[in-house]
């Protein structure tokens, strides 16, 4: 009998610490907001603020929130599968298309979307690639990123604390 319960306590111990350890990949589910320190911001432009993940199997739901230079904000949503498909939505009236999956070495999310928006000139497309890596302690979020326009491009990088 003692056997049968040390046997079923272990099997139980070996899952949920399987469960919690995982491939690190479920580390990235959270809120995460902008360490405006640590990150090199500019105030002429949207900024992404806050960020919320879910990772669930092959499904990931991001919230996103950009704030002004004058304090106003934009949030959406968006759920993507980590199969690098093409998912579309919606934003404010801008169509967007965007993919997303893990690395080649799975440690960090990259995310490719187009937003298309109109404005004096025309239609217009914003094309970004995002790279999330985690940090070790998993504590904290570096976003990677490039964005570019017909008027260029804007490389980054930002930092997130776990909230």
């Amino acid at each position: 009998m003692k056997i049968k319960m040390f046997l079923s306590l272990l099997a139980s111990m070996i899952i949920a610490v399987s469960v919690f350890a995982g491939d690190g990949k479920t580390g990235y589910t959270g809120n995460w907001k902008i360490d405006k320190v640590k990150s090199a911001t500019s105030s002429s432009s949207l900024l992404l603020s806050e960020i919320s993940f879910t990772v669930k199997n092959d499904s990931l739901l991001t919230m996103r929130t950009y704030e002004s230079s004058n304090g106003e904000t934009y949030a959406f949503n968006e759920n993507l599968t980590l199969d690098s498909k093409e998912s579309k939505i919606v934003i404010y009236e801008m169509p967007r298309k965007a993919k997303a999956q893990w690395s080649e070495k799975g440690g960090s999310l990259l995310i490719e979307s187009t937003t298309t928006f109109t404005n004096g000139s025309g239609e217009q497309n914003v094309t970004s690639t995002e790279t999330w890596t985690l940090s070790e302690s998993g504590n904290q979020l570096t976003y990677d990123f490039v964005t570019k326009t017909s008027e260029g491009s804007v490389k980054g990088i930002l930092y997130f604390n776990k909230s």
